[in-house]
């Protein structure tokens, strides 16, 4: 729907009579870093905006399925494919703009999604993602009374302890991070529909007001629970004069690592090898994004990083190295071969 304000989604849906069901995830919007980013062909070298995020990755989706109409397999697999348009920002509520995303994970057994890969690399567990939103409260007064029973501490020390005991008392948990993306205090702190923030306020006076927004970043929705709740018992002991208050907005949940996405890669690794390729294990959650995936993550077992090898995504120098849409293609259709011939019996998924 229109409120929404999301890009459309390319969904294709192939029934055949054999199983597993098999759902195939990219996404259609692409990161621009300004002029310059143009398609040029370098020898074996592409760069452009999107040429490994992910552009490289729907292509080799379509040659792959190519591949397998081509060597007549297509016609009895199970595939529905997805483009999301708007996987980089996806939009309020996600229970409407991912709606599309988990019906479809409902009616498949295994999800292979196709963000930037390598040779020897590919993703069975991802972390999710959630923001958050800090906003503090304070007496104006004169600077002269800073400190004081009186005048209190202000907005900004308020928000320099809040954010200094969320770095002492969180960091160092693996797989956790919270980072504060943007923040502004002073006399006045507006934000406009965009998130840009503005601020005024004099020298000589103890800023009442401080607006800032961060993201959350967890391995396990349990991880995260707890990371909020420790966080909101940071907020509710402020200084003199302050009334702070911190919201969470969920956004992507994580996508952990199971015993059913190992025999994945188990299999992947062998058709890698079988094709002439490295041995492929598997990178850890952490080191990875948010993805399409990790919305059904929860209902069906998946392996992501299937895509192209490249460079620079969510920069000026973005690029794609070419022999690697050749090797993500062809492993993808042998990988889907071979997962029809298994079974979801043979593969101890359901």
């Amino acid at each position: 729907p229109d409120s929404v304000r999301l890009a459309g989604q390319l969904v294709a849906v192939h029934r055949g009579r054999k199983g597993p069901r098999l759902r195939l995830i990219g996404h259609l919007d692409t990161v621009f870093e300004g002029a310059g980013q143009e398609w040029v062909r370098e020898d074996t070298v592409a760069r452009g905006a999107g040429t490994s995020d992910m552009k490289g990755g729907d292509v080799a989706i379509i040659l792959a399925l190519q591949a397998l109409a081509d060597a007549g397999r297509l016609k009895d697999m199970n595939i529905a494919v997805i483009m999301t348009g708007d996987e980089e920002s996806a939009g309020n509520p996600l229970s409407v703009s991912r709606a599309t995303l988990i019906d479809l994970a409902r009616e498949s057994d295994i999800a292979l999604a196709f963000e930037g890969g390598s040779a020897t690399r590919v993703a069975i567990g991802r972390r999710g993602s959630s923001n958050w939103s800090l906003d503090i409260k304070a007496r104006q007064s004169h600077s002269a009374g800073v400190f004081s029973k009186g005048a209190g501490y202000g907005a900004a020390y308020e928000a320099a302890r809040i954010l200094d005991e969320f770095r002492t008392k969180l960091v160092g948990e693996r797989g956790l991070t919270f980072n504060v993306g943007v923040m502004a205090a002073g006399a006045h702190v507006a934000v406009d529909t965009s998130g840009t923030m503005t601020a005024d306020g004099k020298s000589n006076i103890i800023p009442p007001e401080f607006h800032a927004t961060g993201d959350l970043r967890f391995l396990t929705d349990g991880q995260k629970d707890s990371a909020r709740a420790r966080m909101k018992g940071i907020v509710a002991t402020p200084l003199e004069g302050a009334e702070p208050m911190i919201t969470f907005q969920d956004r992507y949940p994580a996508m952990p690592v199971t015993p059913a996405g190992e025999k994945l890669l188990q299999v992947f690794d062998g058709v890698s090898r079988a094709l002439g390729y490295p041995a492929v294990g598997t990178s850890a959650p952490e080191s990875r994004g948010a993805g399409d995936i990790s919305f059904i993550a929860p209902i069906i077992p998946g392996v992501d990083g299937l895509g192209v090898d490249g460079a620079g995504a969510h920069s000026p120098r973005e690029l794609i190295y070419l022999p690697s849409l050749k090797m993500s293609a062809e492993r993808a259709a042998v990988f889907m071969s071979r997962l029809v011939d298994l079974g979801l019996g043979a593969l101890s998924i359901r």
